[in-house]
């Protein structure tokens, strides 16, 4: 009995190492390119871009490689506008300047090293046509309560693509003890604008996960048409001077470029994959030339409404 072990072992061992296949992969050689991160607005009063550099497949570090003394111009159709000099983060690049909506802007930027890399991009000319129709509560499966809001977008015909993000203009009171005073401190800071977490509810058009901080689609399933979304969140309290629930929110839906768009699409799809060894792997749509990332532009439209002990102020 044994030697049957032995001899079935041996097969074992035979079977398992004649799987394994070595096989040389000559890589080509690796070239820095330059790596941009630029999106503008009409709501900007100053043009930010973050430039690092791309790495290796070899290379396992998490961290970017940030690049700094690139020289960045800044051009509003033919017209020169201006440098964009070193901010305080390092990588970081800015110019004060206001863009405006319909205008095509450009960069172009060199650095000792690199390819020269440049690309443009053009504001939407147009803003986002929303409205709101309904808000309702209800209690949800942890005990308390979600409010749920419609809202619609009139979508002009062409294509169009839409991100939409909700804020809550929220404060509260901090208590602390100080040991030095010996005493307890109360804190009351300043209501501040801070997104919500949201979800879909029923059948929409978004291309990316049903929760999260932002969503965006695009219109093509809804071209030239008015289109109706509901979303949900959990509700708050944030009791006034007088006790009521006083709740100011704004629902803001940026019309994007098609380049920007399309960059949020795959940098999300890409995300998502978190690494599996099954997925196929996905490029993150890039429209800088000679380099990666991305010069993107969106116009806002701001819809704001005010809750009063959960009751819609028209």
């Amino acid at each position: 009995m044994q030697n049957i072990y032995k001899i079935l072992s041996a097969i074992i061992f035979l079977i398992v190492t004649s799987c394994e296949l070595t096989v040389d992969v000559d890589l080509p050689e690796f070239k820095p390119s330059l790596v941009v991160n630029c999106v503008i607005s009409p709501e900007d009063t100053a043009v930010v871009l973050n430039l690092s550099q791309n790495r290796s497949i070899l290379d396992n570090s998490y961290d970017f490689i940030l690049v700094n003394n690139a020289t960045v111009k800044f051009y509003e159709g033919e017209t020169f506008i201006g440098n964009l000099l070193p901010a305080n983060d390092p990588g970081s690049y800015s110019l004060d300047f206001n863009p405006q909506r319909g205008k095509e802007y450009s960069i172009n930027i060199d650095k000792t090293g690199f390819e020269p890399v440049s690309s443009s991009t053009q504001i939407p000319s147009d803003t986002a046509q929303i409205s709101l129709s309904a808000i309702s509560h209800k209690p949800d499966e942890y005990g308390g309560q979600s409010t749920r809001i419609t809202y619609m977008i009139r979508d002009p015909k062409g294509p169009d693509f839409y991100e939409t993000s909700l804020y809550i203009l929220y404060g509260y009171d901090n208590w602390y003890y100080d040991e030095v005073l010996d005493s307890v401190i109360h804190e009351k800071h300043k209501p501040t604008w801070q997104k919500i977490h949201y979800s879909n509810v029923g059948a929409d058009v978004n291309e990316f996960e049903d929760n999260s901080y932002q969503q965006q689609f695009s219109d093509e399933l809804f071209d030239g048409q008015n289109h109706e979304s509901i979303i949900e969140f959990s509700s708050f309290r944030q009791p006034d001077e007088t006790g009521a629930d006083t709740l100011r929110f704004k629902l803001v839906v940026h019309k994007l470029t098609s380049d920007y768009y399309r960059y949020l699409n795959t940098s999300q799809l890409q995300s998502d994959l978190g690494g599996s060894p099954f997925a196929q792997p996905i490029q993150v749509y890039s429209n800088i030339k000679n380099g990666l990332g991305i010069l993107g532009s969106h116009n806002s439209s701001t819809l704001p409404f005010t809750l009063i002990n959960g009751e819609w102020q028209k």
